[in-house]
């Protein structure tokens, strides 16, 4: 069947994990859409460019379109993310020395050497030391090459990173000219990967060099040279078969401009409904433009498992889902921790087991998105309530066939499977425990008319509402579903469903006697609300008949000898204190 073609859906970003020592790193590669690093040296060892020469080799012969990339920061810069941060610290260019006078940021962005190998040498007679070992072709932030050449703009960005001059043609080509050098020098190298790639002016109507006298981008916003600079480097990495990735925001706007945009967040359960959904239509505008997106999970706390957060992660996959497109569309999972490190074929394979898309991603609630696949469907409920599903759509996509659920819970992701195929029993297992089970996104439960994901007292007004005006119960609780009353499931929420409900709630699930002995009130039990009936029939009898006409009154004859005596009334009040 179609949908076990095996899609890219994978990404890594700045590291290989273990994955060249793996007896499964096939699977892994089968999936690949994207891997790059800081750089393919480390100071301490020149081995590490060779283990990253044959993992690429190895990862190509099984997956040749997978993009396999080295990563820089030289060579864009990042726009300020807070008004906050257009208070620009002051820097001195003039010296070999790069020096930042904001002391919170120097020691973080100084370009000194450290352990990975992809900062430029802190002073110019320390260069041959590192070459070619070292930095790679420009270092971490553009300094020494484009200072010297009088290439760095009088500006920075906030945290002290300085900005070259995108739109000076000479600037271009040099960075043209070494990106190719590289690329030729390691022929298993199919991508190039820049940080920070958003100079653009952002939702502040701010960009790097904003109200700066001295800057050429004091007045007005760099985009138009930022794009040109993007187009020129793309095209030329094009004509190699390289792809250009972006580390950014501002998706559909970078979209036609790069071939891959990473994003170093994602659309998260904890995000607010605005930004979640703003994020989601970026996204999608960068894939309807014709790119391609990688956006990253990271769990609440580091290292990990998946399952630790399950909600969390299932609303990042569903969210993953919704978006999807073939090796357009993937995710980085960040599995920080050794050991958790290994491939889940229940989630690595999702785009396997969903098959083709059939249709685009649906909003037909706000706040509530859908999306059909040739052998699923993929909910989003972004709200902070539960959502039943409208009965026509129910019907309308066979949902009974998928086993899926009457509701979504409040800020879930749910996907469903309709067919679970898997050579690995256990896989199988997993695979029907996850996407098949109702359970997973349950209905909401019989006899929780209030919708609080509890059956107590407090329905029991909702539920008389349900039972006696459906119209008003719809108005009054619109996120809720009437059926959650029908507690016998015949179909009809009549008077038998309240008293099933009843006893459920009052009495422990226990169902009414009708020849409960003691039952004075003939409501089917023996509890505390017999005590004034039980005294009425034992003190004056013709009372207890006029009051209970329907109710025999030698049901208070506990001793069982035909009349009601004190023993009988000791034994009644005995079995009360008992039951308190």
């Amino acid at each position: 069947m179609e949908y076990w073609t095996r899609r890219p859906f994978l990404a890594f970003s700045f590291t290989i994990y273990d994955l060249q020592t793996r007896p499964d790193r096939q699977r892994f590669f089968e999936v690949l859409m994207m891997h790059y690093n800081t750089a393919p040296t480390a100071s301490s060892s020149r081995g590490h460019y060779y283990v990253w020469e044959n993992y690429r080799r190895e990862v190509r012969q099984v997956n040749p379109d997978a993009a396999l990339g080295m990563y820089f920061s030289a060579i864009t810069t990042q726009n300020p993310t807070s008004i906050s941060h257009y208070q620009y610290p002051t820097t001195d260019y003039e010296s070999g020395d790069f020096n930042c006078d904001n002391t919170a940021y120097a020691n973080l962005y100084d370009p000194r050497p450290d352990e990975y190998g992809f900062y430029a040498p802190r002073y110019y007679a320390d260069r041959s030391n590192w070459e070619p070992w070292g930095p790679g072709p420009f270092g971490r932030w553009p300094f020494y090459e484009f200072q010297r050449n009088g290439w760095v703009l009088p500006q920075t960005t906030y945290l002290c990173r300085p900005v070259i001059d995108v739109g000076n043609p000479d600037v271009v080509n040099f960075v043209i000219n070494t990106l190719l050098t590289k690329v030729d020098n390691e022929p298993n190298l199919t991508a190039l990967s820049f940080d920070n790639g958003a100079m653009l002016e952002n939702e502040y109507n701010r960009w790097p060099g904003w109200g700066q006298q001295n800057s050429p981008y004091g007045q007005s916003p760099p985009d138009e040279d930022f794009f040109s600079y993007l187009d020129q480097i793309r095209w030329a990495l094009n004509a190699r078969g390289v792809k250009l990735i972006l580390n950014s925001g501002q998706f559909e706007r970078l979209a036609p401009h790069a071939d891959i945009l990473m994003y170093e967040g994602g659309l998260y359960r904890s995000m607010g409904r605005t930004e979640y959904r703003d994020l989601l239509l970026d996204f999608k505008g960068a894939l309807d433009a014709g790119g391609s997106v990688v956006q990253r999970y990271e769990a609440r706390f580091s290292h990990e498992p998946f399952e630790t957060h399950m909600e969390d992660w299932m609303f990042f996959l569903a969210s993953s889902m919704l978006l999807y497109e073939n090796a357009r569309f993937g995710i980085d999972p960040m599995i920080g921790d050794a050991a958790n490190f290994r491939f889940y074929p229940e989630y690595f394979l999702l785009p396997s087991y969903l098959g083709r898309p059939i249709e685009p991603l649906q909003d037909f609630d706000e706040g509530v998105y859908v999306r059909r696949f040739e052998n699923g469907i993929v909910f989003v409920n972004d709200l902070d309530h539960r959502y039943p599903i409208p009965n026509d759509l129910y019907e309308i996509w066979d949902l009974d066939d998928f086993d899926a659920p009457r509701a979504l819970r409040a800020g879930s992701g749910t996907i469903v499977l309709q067919k679970c195929i898997a050579s690995d029993p256990a896989e199988l297992d997993r695979c029907v425990e996850l996407f098949r089970a109702s359970s997973q996104t349950p209905s909401i439960p019989l006899g929780d008319l209030n919708c609080d994901n509890l059956v107590n007292f407090a329905d029991e007004n909702p539920f008389v509402l349900a039972m006696l005006d459906p119209v008003a119960y719809g108005i009054a609780f619109p996120y809720c579903d009437r059926w959650a009353a029908d507690m016998d499931q015949n179909g009809v929420v009549d008077e038998v469903d309240y008293q099933i409900w009843y006893y459920t709630v009052y009495r422990n699930g226990e169902p009414p006697d009708p020849e409960m002995p003691g039952d004075l009130n003939c409501d089917g039990y023996l509890d505390n609300f017999d005590i004034d009936p039980y005294l009425t029939a034992f003190y004056y009898p013709t009372n207890y008949e006029q009051r209970f006409p329907d109710c025999e009154r030698m049901r208070a004859d506990l001793t069982g000898d035909g009349q009601i005596t004190q023993p009988d009334l000791d034994a009644f009040m005995r079995i009360i204190l008992e039951r308190q």
